[in-house]
């Protein structure tokens, strides 16, 4: 396909040719399904071109998912082809290419960049190849849609409160921080100027959590009964097993899963004194996650992961209750380390043990 792809740009690859390739789009690997899109941009005499071009389209938005600033690919795994030189961050920035020039997708570029710049670390993409393609495509956009700098002044206002970005002080643009209102607020964004600048607006609040949050992640959170005197009734000295089931919408690396302990509470499993092995036999990782190192902490459980695919994956740690009370615990949460706004959330609310 990649060859084809390159026949296709420079003119020779004739309807015969084309018609020797038998189109999975929705089963092909991201960086197949970006040259089969190029092949048939290239080819428009083709005639079930313009039906060909949209599945591969509707195939390519399908993997597409933004979290926050981030632009996610569903199938990341799939997508590692390093012996073609191929990988996410490569197959964010060529995608990018793809659909750029096509006015169906013009509303949309303007996140998908900000997403692909979100797959950054450092400043960076994670392969020579990503950063090359990745300036190309920065590039091309700057001269489709940025020709003309921003100028003047921008306002924000919400509630009472307002913010102005001078464009001539702050040529490369600025963060203005608003207060959250106690009553509900419109936030108002005006531009007065040349250009058209862009907004990306960001909440940050101290919220109970009353109900679970999915924000790519989804977590559920089981509690098994391992050594309980009182069947029903947690009391001071029983035993018992956290389960934590985590739903992972995308392919991501770096993951971390933390689970709230009751005060005074001894995770099992370290090799401390009044450890248990045999208490600890059958916890049980399930699915195609692994984690890399774990944290039996005094006041959380935590693992990290090197790698989580899309998917579902179930971990387990077991707990000796060392304490009486009602332990108000916080939520269990999971995140994508280098991108948090991806993450989920399930609350726990009080947690009672007797005597």
């Amino acid at each position: 396909m990649a060859a084809l792809e390159a026949l296709a740009r420079a003119g020779k690859a004739t309807p015969g040719l084309i018609s020797t390739v038998k189109p999975e789009p929705r089963l092909w690997p991201t960086s197949v399904l970006i040259d089969w899109i190029s092949v048939l941009k290239h080819t428009p005499h083709l005639a079930p071109r313009d039906a060909l071009l949209r599945e591969a389209l509707e195939a390519l938005e399908a993997r597409f998912t933004t979290t926050g600033k981030r632009l996610n690919l569903s199938n990341e795994e799939r997508d590692a082809l390093w012996w073609m030189m191929s990988s996410a961050d490569t197959n964010a920035v060529r995608g990018l290419l793809a659909v750029m020039d096509l006015p169906a997708w013009k509303e949309r570029m303007p996140r998908l960049v900000t997403g692909a710049l979100g797959r950054q670390q450092g400043n960076r993409w994670n392969t020579t190849t990503a950063n090359a393609w990745g300036s190309l495509a920065l590039e091309r956009y700057s001269r489709l849609f940025e020709q003309v700098k921003p100028s003047g002044k921008s306002f924000a206002v919400l509630g009472q409160d307002g913010r102005v970005v001078d464009w001539q002080a702050f040529p490369k643009g600025a963060t203005a921080f608003l207060p959250l209102t106690a009553e509900p607020a419109t936030l108002r964004l005006k531009h007065e100027g040349t250009g058209e600048p862009y907004a990306s607006v960001t909440t940050l609040a101290a919220v109970a959590l009353a109900e679970p949050v999915q924000r790519g992640y989804g977590v559920v959170r089981e509690i098994i009964p391992i050594d309980q005197k009182t069947p029903g009734k947690w009391r001071r000295g029983d035993v018992l097993r956290v389960r934590l089931t985590i739903d992972a919408r995308d392919d991501m690396g770096w993951v971390v899963v933390e689970d709230p302990v009751p005060a005074g509470a001894s995770i099992l499993g370290t090799g401390r004194q009044r450890d248990s092995a045999i208490l600890t036999r059958g916890e049980r990782n399930d699915g195609m996650a692994w984690p890399s190192w774990q944290e039996r902490l005094f006041d959380n459980y935590r693992a990290y992961y090197e790698y989580v695919p899309r998917g579902r994956f179930s971990l387990e740690y077991t707990l000796r209750l060392n304490s009486d009370g009602a332990f108000n615990l916080p939520p269990t949460r999971v995140e994508a380390m280098y991108a948090p706004e991806m993450f989920g959330e399930a609350p726990n609310g009080v947690f009672e043990v007797g005597r």
